[in-house]
């Protein structure tokens, strides 16, 4: 909530950002759990356990997915303890939902919560890499750049198999997930290519161990291209400890896949735009 704080981001400066709330205290109650969910009971007494604590503001994440059955859309759990909650003078504030943008993707039903959607900002965070055509390629990602104007070579994971071996696990191997079948001879110095699947978007597969992977074997850089499977799912900049980008675009990233023969690239970053 302070205001003016340098973003530092692997080391790398993204401006300054300033909330809205200096010097507030945050109380969490972990109720939902990754993979499993949770209970509406668990919500029932987190929102409780907020009101015993005196807190002035519950922001809760969390709404329904759909209409609740009945003419009395607000006779569940979770909107009754927040009725409770409004009567101890506590602000409710609930997301608008968890899906859109589209028609009815919003739901919020109870006349005493305070429903926020998200919406557009005009900030844009950009990476690129130029190939040595001189065609350049954007992406996501707030990564550092390589440095200076030198040239990289590019290779692909599957083709930088130990022993050049093929096994039955070479499908994920393109996801740069294991260093160890990987050899680091071929990889040290060159940007590696690696696939951004499905497995990604479902939590099997992590940014971050890929980038823990391309540091294992000495990479100078990394890119993922876009499997086909993950058309329609929205790419967000990743943090990156080492130069690097997601390509969003299916086309761009067929153009990265026909390439990925020896091929001269380097990487920059720019950030097009930050207002605070």
């Amino acid at each position: 909530g302070n205001h003016g704080i340098p973003v530092i981001v692997a080391g790398h400066y993204f401006g300054d950002a300033s909330g809205m709330a200096p010097r507030a205290h945050i109380a969490v109650y972990k109720a939902l759990y990754k993979g499993f969910g949770g209970f509406a009971a668990d919500v029932v007494a987190a929102i409780d356990q907020a009101a015993e604590d005196n807190v002035d503001i519950i922001s809760l994440s969390i709404t329904p997915n759909r209409r609740p059955p009945g003419l009395a859309t607000f006779f569940n759990p979770i909107d009754m303890a927040l009725m409770s909650a409004v009567k101890d003078g506590i602000f409710v504030v609930q997301a608008a939902g968890n899906t859109g943008p589209s028609p009815k993707s919003m739901s919020s039903y109870s006349p005493w919560i305070f429903t926020v959607g998200a919406s557009a900002h005009d900030r844009e965070y950009n990476n690129y890499v130029v190939l040595g055509n001189n065609l350049t390629i954007s992406g996501v990602g707030l990564a550092p750049g390589t440095d200076g104007d030198s040239m990289y070579n590019l290779i692909a994971a599957p083709h930088a198999l130990q022993n050049y071996t093929t096994t039955p696990i070479e499908m994920s191997l393109g996801e740069c997930q294991d260093p160890s079948h990987l050899d680091k001879d071929l990889i040290r110095g060159k940007i590696l290519v690696c696939s951004y699947s499905i497995r990604f978007v479902l939590g099997l597969s992590s940014v971050k161990q890929a980038l823990d992977t391309a540091k294992n074997v000495s990479a100078a850089g990394i890119i993922f291209y876009l499997d086909p499977f993950v058309l329609g799912f929205q790419l967000n900049p990743t943090p990156m400890d080492i130069p690097g980008l997601i390509i969003p675009s299916s086309d761009d990233s067929k153009v990265k896949v026909l390439r990925c023969s020896p091929v001269q690239v380097w990487l920059h970053h720019t950030l097009l735009a930050l207002l605070l």
